[in-house]
């Protein structure tokens, strides 16, 4: 009974753990998605719990506890048929404040709740088995392996499961254990199931393969579809401003683009423009190195103009590499290296300044990592460059003093690190939209005037506008 309850909590931690990374793609790995999960699988629990232990009052029998097993176990395969058929049509129509916490009682609420009945019901019936040791003991029993189970199913799901197998494997592989436990449990308890139950299940099963057909079926213009570490990871042929492009998906970020029909040096989003600044200002670009790099579309175009140069890449997710190579045309050079490492701990350990840092680092939902925010970090970057050294970065949200875009704020932070420092609004400094907004600190203590005539009349378009970008900060 005891390894029952172990198996059963380590799929309700593995279902938990599932739950954000299902969600992640529709409304990215924020506050609103953890705490949607964690207050649902909590409350489904709850539930499970009180209704448990009044079902096992009334039927102590063990048929009782296989049958919350199997029905627990169908939840999950109902689970895996929503995500699959369901979530896809509605997960981008719906709030990312309120979206997740109603989708979290939609598609994880029953199977929390049927696995919830099991404890309550173990206690008893290992309380029936075991008179002598009282219910307390019982109650410590299971509820120690339930928690060791956690405890196991929480690591699996992080370590192991997720990155080897993927998210629909280990749904249906729950599914079909805990259908598989409850039908020869009813069946060595010598209760039977009837037709009508048999045809249900059966049903279930069959929407179930054709949930799985449906989710194999290439998608039009998906190219790949991976499980990072950390994100949903996806490379898709569109479309943009009526040009071909291929897109490197994390989450619902669409973090790089390269066009298929121009020069690997024609750039596609407008923030990456900005990466030209650098060709303005001194030093020249001996050393760089770049924090984040989605399909390396930046540090593939330094190369180009700048090939004895040496380029290192902090990029956290470790499958970057990989598909920047299979899909967007990144080649081998020895003069770039790749690390897998998140950005402050690769910075804390760099012995060699840099000339250039760019910074490009993001979650889900266009949410910058928020130790990459703090004056700490930028302290960190500014020590890692050369004496003239810049540091360019990419930051998003609008341009004004409250919540939910930090962006002036982060002005702030960063102008207190790095007094030589310039922002510009990637789209119209007046407007209070999201945006992208590009944050150059230099290390040198000379400012540079992106208003002078010699920039504005500059033969470059976008370097001559530059000055019309520039917003103003206050000291």
């Amino acid at each position: 009974m005891p390894l029952l309850v172990a198996g059963t909590g380590a799929c309700i931690l593995i279902v938990e753990v599932l739950a954000v990374r299902i969600l992640a793609p529709y409304f990215g790995n924020t506050i609103y998605t953890f705490s949607s999960v964690i207050s649902v699988v909590l409350a489904a629990l709850s539930a499970g719990y009180y209704a448990g232990g009044h079902l096992i009052d009334r039927s102590p029998t063990f048929p009782t506890f296989f049958l919350a097993i199997l029905l627990g176990g169908l939840s999950v395969l109902l689970l895996h048929l929503l995500t699959t058929i369901l979530l896809p049509f509605i997960g981008f129509g719906l709030s990312p404040i309120s979206g997740p916490l109603l989708l979290s009682s939609l598609l994880f609420g029953a199977p929390c709740f049927f696995l919830g009945l099991l404890s309550p019901m173990a206690v008893r019936l290992h309380n029936n088995l075991n008179a002598q040791e009282g219910i307390g003991g019982s109650a410590g029993d299971i509820f120690c392996f339930s928690t060791l189970g956690s405890i196991a199913g929480s690591l699996l799901a992080g370590f192991v499961l997720i990155p080897s197998f993927g998210i629909t494997s280990i749904l249906i592989t729950i599914g079909v254990a805990l259908v598989a436990l409850g039908l020869l449990g009813l069946l060595l308890s010598g209760k039977g199931l009837s037709a009508s139950w048999l045809f249900g299940f059966g049903i279930l099963l069959a929407l179930v393969i054709a949930g799985e057909i449906v989710a194999r079926t290439p998608q039009k213009g998906v190219l790949l579809l991976h499980e990072g570490l950390y994100e949903q990871i996806a490379v898709v042929d569109s479309e943009w401003k009526g040009r071909p492009v291929r897109f490197l998906r994390q989450d619902r970020n669409l973090s790089s683009a390269m066009l298929t029909d121009a020069p690997l040096t024609e750039l596609v989003f407008d923030y990456t423009k900005y990466f030209a600044v650098q060709k303005i200002l001194p030093p020249h670009i001996a050393r760089a190195l770049f924090l984040g790099a989605g399909a390396y579309t930046l540090p593939r175009l330094l190369l180009q103009e700048q090939p004895s140069a040496e380029i290192h890449v902090a990029e956290i997710e470790p499958a970057l590499p990989a598909i920047a190579s299979t899909y967007f045309a990144l080649h081998s050079d020895p003069h770039l290296r790749t690390f897998a490492r998140d950005a402050r701990h690769f910075l804390h350990e760099a012995e060699e300044p840099y000339d250039l840092i760019y910074g490009d680092a993001y979650a889900s939902g266009f949410t910058v990592p928020p130790h990459l925010l703090t004056q700490e970090f930028f302290q960190q970057v500014r020590e890692k460059l050369s004496p003239d050294g810049i540091f360019i970065g990419n930051f998003f949200g609008n341009l004004t003093a409250t919540a939910p875009s930090f962006v002036m704020s982060a002005m702030h932070t960063f102008r207190s690190v790095f007094p030589n420092s310039t922002f510009f609004a990637v789209n119209d400094r007046t407007s209070l939209h999201p945006q992208h907004v590009a944050f150059v600190g230099q290390n040198s203590p000379s400012p540079t005037d992106f208003c002078s005539p010699k920039l504005q009349n500059s033969s470059d378009t976008f370097i001559a506008s530059l000055c019309e970008k520039v917003i103003a900060v206050s000291t």
